[in-house]
């Protein structure tokens, strides 16, 4: 009988560990998808810059304006020392938490898509535990119809953390959102709860 139960414990820790191996693969997959359509926009541009051609000031702008790669962009743009190409209106820390978390609505297990709106609701400055400041940016957003969550109308998302005081990063460790709608409580309440349920590390 022990015996028993001891094979239908270990088959059901296999079948768990499978299905979570699973929903990582897939994770990745989805990921890989929508960071390589992003460098199919970017790529032709990038390789002209590196090949020493003139780029019209006005592609690249065009990139930068989009939120889906204007953070790659500019990555792109650092590595190869050409940050002077990327427009100085955008090379702001909103500008870069904006595109930051338009990205993470990109992927495929989130909207799927970047959001057809998308506003700066609020700007907060904590002590994290290290006793840094630390910014994070609270956005409004939202899809139009057909999409599923269309319905919900503004919905809430945040940017973060980012070292204040600090020159602009692209990318932050608790971009997150959980697709509350922006009504359902006030802007301080909207980041405690997204901050919780990363269960990121704050002093308050």
């Amino acid at each position: 009988m022990m015996r028993t139960l001891l094979y239908i414990g270990m088959g059901f820790i296999g079948v768990v560990v499978f299905l979570y191996a699973v929903l990582v693969w897939r994770t990745h997959r989805a990921t890989a998808r929508r960071d390589e359509r992003v460098l199919a926009v970017l790529k032709p541009v990038m390789t002209r810059v590196s090949g020493g051609e003139n780029v019209p000031a006005s592609e690249i702008a065009a990139l930068a304006q989009d939120r889906l790669t204007r953070n790659r962009l500019y990555d792109a743009l650092q590595t190869l020392g050409r940050v002077d190409l990327f427009p100085a209106e955008l090379r702001t820390q909103v500008a870069f938490a904006e595109s930051d978390l338009s990205y993470w609505l990109t992927h495929p297990n989130e909207l799927g898509v970047p959001p057809d709106e998308i506003e700066l609701a609020a700007q907060f400055t904590r002590e994290a535990a290290d006793g840094q400041s630390v910014d994070y940016y609270v956005f409004k957003f939202r899809v139009h119809p057909p999409h599923w969550s269309a319905d919900k109308g503004w919905m809430v998302g945040v940017a973060g953390p980012y070292p204040h005081g600090e020159p602009p990063a692209t990318t932050a460790a608790h971009t997150f959102s959980r697709f509350d709608r922006l009504d359902d409580r006030t802007l301080p309440e909207h980041l405690e709860q997204s901050l919780t349920a990363l269960g990121s590390p704050l002093v308050r």
